[in-house]
């Protein structure tokens, strides 16, 4: 995706001095691009209008997604979740993934469901530091809310499978791979309705995808 681009304030000042010349030479020069989603082919036709750039042909390819029927065993997951119930959320942590609106919805969740606990799996990403601080010491951390920065693949398969549900708060996604993940899955997902997520999961049947405000805990 080209969100760099557009929503600059999301990313790392470092990231953006690369990305940005890069992506404005590869509009600039390319004859076609493949995107993974409608929402990037958006964002290239914005890009090229604001660069006075003469737009190349964009061809859609979604993406696809490992299957996972061999990988699920209960052994791979922590021990600390593996026998409950969890609400599972795949990123690194960083502004954009909006893990925040997550925490505000745990600690609504806490009191009324008081089985219930909160896995968030990704790296510490740019722009996190209060968030991971908000993570380490929130009074649930290592008991209810857990974060596991490193999990290799058969774990993050294992810990899709046993969810409760999986949640996709990003404020955008050019795709939106783990809700595509957690749907091959059969895992109930909520997401927001940012970027491309509405689109990528347009096809889940009734009941299997809720769609929420990004910005509303509740």
């Amino acid at each position: 995706d080209l969100l760099p681009l557009g929503r600059p304030a999301w990313f790392a000042p470092k990231l953006r001095s690369i990305f940005d010349p890069v992506a404005l030479a590869q509009l600039r020069h390319s004859e076609l691009l493949l995107c993974a989603s409608s929402e990037t082919a958006r964002q290239i036709a914005e890009a090229c209008e604001q660069a006075s750039i003469d737009e190349p042909a964009v061809q859609r390819v979604t993406l696809g997604v490992h299957g996972y029927s061999a990988a699920a065993r209960g052994e791979e997951i922590p021990a600390a979740v593996r026998s409950a119930r969890y609400l599972l959320v795949v990123g690194t942590l960083e502004p954009r993934k909006n893990h925040a609106v997550v925490l505000d919805a745990f600690e609504v969740l806490r009191a009324t469901h008081p089985d219930l606990q909160l896995v968030f799996v990704g790296r510490y990403g740019w722009g996190s530091e209060e968030l991971v601080d908000r993570i380490r010491s929130h009074p649930d951390s290592g008991g209810r809310l857990h974060w596991f920065d490193e999990a290799h693949d058969d774990v993050l398969a294992a810990l899709y499978a046993r969810a409760t549900a999986v949640l996709v708060p990003s404020h955008s996604e050019g795709f939106g791979l783990p809700a595509v993940e957690a749907h091959g899955q059969g895992v109930p997902v909520v997401a927001s309705s940012g970027g491309s997520l509405r689109e990528v999961l347009g096809t889940a049947p009734e009941g299997a995808v809720r769609f929420a405000d990004p910005d509303a805990p509740q």
